[in-house]
């Protein structure tokens, strides 16, 4: 009956959260955070320890975090932290204190083969994920208030999170698709999942690609499918050599895997019009789920050797 109970409870915790996909959705980035808590317990739970006292400082804890918290299993509740840290920069776009929206991203222009010479393309404008990361970490080191250091750990959770989704380091030029912001990561570009389906964007679809609840069992239960299919020994071969400076690398990372994986070197653009919207190729989903799953997995695996890095 206790586990049923808990269950119960588990399934409820985050109804108040619901809110439209963004950036690996929220419950991408919730995938992510638990995938580092599982990480770093087992690598070294004092640094856990430090990791959790710092977030439980954050100034939106009481009001958004605590009652969430207490409705969960005491042993879960640690993890269950992790997860709204993680998508904590999502949950708070509204609120003109802490959003940041340009921080998120940062769209290496990418103009496919065939376009003509006439096309032209638009650098990433600033701030950027990349301006934002080294801000952050900076806080995190040096800062002597508790609360800013907190926000800057929550930030650092997500935009570990953000800068392993393709795109969102990717904005695509064509004919179509036109400066100062092209595609803008695929948000702009419409698609059918399959025919007949209603068109979405490029950038929702690929959001949709690691898990499609934000029920807290769901999320522990797909952080646990995906540690099982990409193992970090599999995935990264020198954890303990990861730093702060590799984050410009593993944007990158994204970006070429936007030009193979999402664009397949300009065969998948979409449309402007959500009415000529075309259908993805039938292997696509296929091809691809994989490649969000291992995205997500080694943004939970870096964000936990990074914080062993980080945290004091």
């Amino acid at each position: 009956m206790r586990g049923l109970f808990r269950s119960a409870v588990v399934i409820a915790l985050l109804i108040a959260f619901v809110q439209s996909a963004r950036a690996w959705n929220r419950q991408g980035h919730m995938v992510s955070g638990a995938i580092a808590y599982d990480t770093l317990k087992k690598d070294n739970p004092k640094k856990l320890e430090k990791v959790i006292a710092i977030l439980k400082a954050h100034p939106h804890y009481a009001t958004m975090w605590a009652k969430q918290l207490e409705r969960v299993d005491e042993q879960d509740r640690d993890q269950v932290l992790f997860m709204l840290a993680a998508r904590w920069a999502d949950d708070i776009r509204d609120d003109p204190d802490y959003n940041q929206p340009t921080w998120h991203y940062i769209d290496f222009p990418y103009i496919p083969p065939g376009q003509p010479p006439e096309v032209k393309s638009a650098d990433p404008p600033e701030p950027n994920i990349e301006t934002a990361f080294r801000q952050n970490v900076d806080t995190l080191q040096k800062s002597k208030d508790d609360k800013e250091r907190a926000v800057a750990l929550t930030w650092i959770f997500h935009l570990m999170g953000d800068c392993h989704q393709p795109l969102h380091s990717t904005a695509v030029f064509t004919t179509d698709f036109l400066p100062p912001k092209g595609d803008a990561g695929g948000t702009k570009a419409f698609i059918r999942a399959e025919a007949g389906r209603d068109p979405i964007n490029l950038h929702k679809y690929w959001d949709d690609l690691v898990i499609g609840s934000e029920r807290v069992t769901d999320v522990l239960n797909r952080s646990i499918e995906i540690r099982h299919d990409f193992p970090r020994e599999q995935l990264d071969k020198t954890p303990k050599m990861v730093m702060p400076n590799d984050f410009p690398k593993w944007i990158q990372e994204s970006f070429e895997s936007a030009k193979k994986d999402v664009y397949r070197q300009g065969r998948v653009l979409g449309s402007t019009s959500k009415d000529s919207a075309p259908v993805l190729p039938a292997d696509y989903a296929k091809a691809n789920q994989p490649v969000a799953q291992k995205r997500v997995a080694l943004a939970g695996y870096r964000l936990a050797d990074l914080l062993q890095k980080l945290v004091p």
